[in-house]
C-alpha cells in the first residue's frame, strides 16, 4: 500500500466485493446452483488474500482496517448459508441470508471508505536531518 496506490486499491476491493455480492444475489434470485464450496471463504477471495497479507503495525491498527474483518466474514458465512438454503429449495432462508449479506456488505463498503481516508495519516513525512553546525 503507498499514497499512490490506496485509490486503486480501494476501487478494486469495491469492485471485486461487489462482484461476489452480485454473483451470489443473482445465484439465489435465477436459481442457479453454485455448490458453497465453490465460494471462497473470506481468506480465500482476492481482498481477503491481500488483508491477510498485510503487517505493517500501523495499518494493522487503524480501526477503519480492523472494522473490515467481521463484516467481511459475514457477507462470506452469509453467501454460503444463502446458497446451500437456495440448493434446498428453502427460498425464505435464502432471501434473508442474502439480504443480510448485502447489509454486511454496506458495511465493508464504508468501512473501504474510511480505511481510504485513514490511510494517508499513517504515512509521516520524512524529518530532514538537522543541518550540521559550524564549527
Amino acid at each position: 500500500i503507498s499514497l499512490a496506490t490506496i485509490g486503486d486499491l480501494i476501487e478494486r476491493a469495491r469492485s471485486d466485493h461487489r462482484a461476489f455480492v452480485r454473483r451470489v444475489a443473482e445465484a439465489v434470485r435465477s436459481g442457479q446452483h453454485i455448490p458453497s464450496d465453490q465460494v471462497p471463504d473470506q481468506h480465500n477471495c482476492r481482498f481477503g488474500r491481500w488483508r491477510d497479507t498485510i503487517s505493517d503495525a500501523t495499518t494493522l491498527a487503524l480501526p477503519s482496517f480492523a472494522s473490515l474483518a467481521e463484516p467481511h466474514r459475514s457477507v462470506h458465512e452469509c453467501g454460503r448459508h444463502a446458497l446451500l438454503a437456495a440448493m434446498k429449495g428453502d427460498m425464505p432462508t435464502a432471501n434473508k441470508m442474502v439480504a443480510e449479506m448485502e447489509q454486511h456488505s454496506a458495511r465493508i463498503l464504508q468501512g473501504l471508505e474510511a480505511f481510504a481516508r485513514a490511510y494517508p495519516e499513517t504515512i509521516q513525512p520524512r524529518a530532514t536531518a538537522p543541518a550540521a553546525v559550524a564549527a
